[in-house]
């Protein structure tokens, strides 16, 4: 199989692996009731490796996840919590200057644009891997939004929040996912 086009995400903590349009379920679900999924896509709350399939496949169907013409702007808030909703805030209001994220098909990107990171992060979460789409990189840099690694699409907040410094920003915001956490000592060395 070509492994050029993965994307390895992780939701309601069940391992999912898009491969072109194939989701394949590669861990089920530890969380076993959800009333977010429930209440914003109308699936049952209960979870389950069908239903974690389903929620990709209408979050895909609505945003266009993993495809070159996917969702990358957006000024609605799909939730008053999530982590593109606070930066999208934080962004506007001006308490920060520029959101460090991971985008499908492009890595880990920098942009002070807030509805670039409510399009990107609104219907995104937990990515583990993910492959280089070319034409979403395209569109992407036509926006403005640096690429920390267009070759690989690397996850990397460390070399993000470098990035970010040498292109001038001083009070960056960066999210960092669970698999991740070790590399904040690092990213604070660099803050100092």
């Amino acid at each position: 199989m070509d492994k050029t086009n993965e994307h390895v995400i992780e939701v309601a903590k069940a391992t999912l692996q898009i491969t072109d349009d194939e989701i394949k379920v590669l861990t089920g679900p530890k969380i076993e009731f959800c009333p977010t999924w429930q209440k914003v896509l109308g699936l049952s709350g209960e979870l389950n490796e069908d239903t974690i399939k389903e929620i990709i496949e209408k979050r895909i169907h609505i945003a266009h996840l993993f495809k070159s013409d996917r969702m990358i702007e957006n000024q609605n808030l799909i939730f008053s919590f999530g982590a593109s909703e606070l930066l999208h805030c934080s962004l506007k209001i001006g308490i920060i200057d520029v959101a460090i994220i991971v985008c499908d098909g492009a890595g880990t990107v920098i942009s002070n644009n807030p509805d670039i990171i409510q399009g990107i992060g609104g219907w995104m979460s937990g990515i583990i891997k993910t492959s280089p789409i070319p034409g979403l990189i395209t569109r992407l840099k036509d926006r403005g939004v640096n690429i920390v690694d267009e070759e690989t699409a690397a996850i990397d907040p460390v070399k993000g929040v470098q990035m970010a410094i040498d292109l001038g920003y001083k009070r960056i915001a960066v999210t960092v996912a669970e698999r991740y956490i070790s590399q904040i000592d690092s990213i604070r060395q660099i803050e100092s």
